[in-house]
């Protein structure tokens, strides 16, 4: 490595000539930096990019929509937004407790109405309601999971 001396420059000339030596002298610690740089930004994008893949491909949370509250009877319907790809849907209810699955159905739409038997099994108590989108192959797209309590009749 050559040893760096230090020239005192006195004259506006001399300082202009060393200004004008100093833009024209090889940058190469900057080369290497902007170099480092280009490769470290083009490794993050191959990283982002292989990330959109990879999670295009993993499960992502469906928003249920309806029911989530308390309520003085059972839900008429069960209603979650749809998910891009799904041919089907499975919702199952279940007793938060006892896990005991009261209502478990396929769909092939956004939502389902229990019928008068699968009402019947919702008795006042607090559930657990999930939803399943599945894809054409049958691997699964989406998945969401909510709660809702059913009141005692009278209960406030």
């Amino acid at each position: 490595m050559p040893k760096t001396t230090r020239v005192s420059i006195d004259t506006p000339e001399e300082v202009l000539v060393h200004d004008i030596e100093s833009l024209e002298r090889p940058r190469l610690r900057s080369w290497g930096i902007w170099t480092a740089s280009v490769v470290f930004a083009a490794i993050l994008g191959g990283l982002g990019t292989l990330a959109l893949v990879v999670w295009d491909r993993t499960a992502l949370p469906i928003v249920l929509t309806e029911p989530l509250i308390t309520l003085d009877q059972p839900p008429r319907v069960f209603r979650w937004n749809p998910v891009r790809g799904a041919v089907s849907y499975i919702v199952a209810v279940a007793e938060i407790g006892s896990g005991d699955v009261v209502l478990l159905r396929p769909a092939r739409d956004v939502l389902i109405a229990p019928s008068d038997v699968e009402g019947a099994n919702l008795v006042p108590g607090r559930y657990t309601w999930s939803v399943e989108a599945l894809g054409r192959d049958g691997t699964t797209l989406a998945e969401g999971k909510a709660t809702f309590e059913i009141r005692e009749p009278g209960a406030r």
